[in-house]
């Protein structure tokens, strides 16, 4: 179980893509379907999409970011730890188990996480999760190319694709109508 390390983890929380056991399950379900989406390993019936969230998320992938965002390393008993206003955790060394879920952090991975697995979804195959994130990463770094590019750059390339586009006229030598042609 990816809250309290239980080992008999039966159930899964797929905006997270963890595991958890049926205790942590039960305070998922509470803090709703928007912020936790819960779902039996073996009862239920899965999609293709939960299915990816489940592969590109994971117990360790989650521990390590609430670990970069100091919302790790928590104890079952201070579950009952409060997000203040604006989705601030009250205490910023020891969160919750429950509180971090609610978090904006927390948020931010759980859509990122939504996004990445409805991208691979739409993708075809999936060949893993290693080769997802080279894929993911040469995106991102085509991007950034594109963007430190200066605007003069673009600005001139784009003015040489539209005169490759454009056809070119050329002046030629007048032609003399053809016999009998009326009005030249």
């Amino acid at each position: 179980c990816h809250d309290c390390h239980n080992g008999s983890a039966s159930w899964a929380s797929v905006s997270y893509g963890i595991i958890l056991c049926l205790q942590c399950s039960g305070k998922h379900r509470g803090l709703g379907v928007n912020c936790s989406f819960i779902k039996s390993l073996t009862l239920d019936s899965w999609k293709r999409k939960e299915i990816l969230c489940m592969l590109e998320g994971g117990n360790e992938q989650l521990t390590l970011f609430f670990d970069r965002h100091q919302m790790g390393g928590v104890k079952p008993s201070t579950a009952t730890d409060d997000v203040g206003a604006g989705g601030n955790v009250t205490r910023s060394s020891n969160v919750g188990v429950v509180a971090r879920y609610r978090t904006k952090a927390a948020s931010f991975y759980r859509q990122h996480l939504m996004i990445h697995a409805k991208q691979l979804a739409e993708g075809g195959i999936y060949e893993g999760r290693e080769a997802s994130r080279r894929s993911s990463s040469s995106k991102q770094q085509r991007k950034s190319t594109n963007k430190s590019s200066s605007g003069k750059c673009r600005k001139k390339s784009r003015e040489q694709q539209l005169t490759q586009q454009l056809p070119t006229v050329t002046e030629k030598e007048s032609v003399e109508p053809p016999c009998g042609a009326v009005g030249a």
